[in-house]
């Protein structure tokens, strides 16, 4: 630390630095060492667990590409036959155990059409399950 005199002269007051002296700084001890490996130990290891908890969410690895899932399987194209309802071609696609209603559903939805009133020659797309 710096000390400055101050010295009035006739025009006034004035900064006119007579000497500087400069205080020795007492070395830091162990305990404030230990402090700073401490905080940049924990701002290292906040900064890797970020990093991971970063790196899983995305699904990648080192080394090994991110899982991809398994495309979608084709729809079935089936051509409405007389006297054919949406419920008789989907229970004879679906297997046993699965939702009929939910499936019809999705497959009214899918191709935009009136169950009630399905013309002969209609081509219906039913999703594979």
């Amino acid at each position: 630390m710096a000390v400055v005199a101050w010295e009035l002269a006739p025009a006034g007051p004035r900064r006119i630095p007579r000497r500087v002296v400069s205080t020795p700084r007492a070395r830091p001890s162990r305990a404030v060492y230990r402090r700073r490996r401490l905080v940049v130990l924990a701002v290292v290891a906040a900064t890797a667990s970020v990093l991971a908890l970063a790196a899983g969410t995305t699904g990648a690895t080192p080394g090994r590409a991110p899982a991809m899932p398994a495309p979608a399987a084709p729809p079935v194209r089936v051509v409405v036959e007389p006297g054919d309802t949406v419920w008789d071609l989907a229970a004879a696609r679906l297997p046993a155990g699965e939702d009929l209603q939910g499936y019809v559903a999705e497959v009214v939805e899918r191709n935009r059409v009136d169950a009630s009133a399905l013309a002969p020659g209609t081509v219906l797309l039913l999703p594979r399950r």
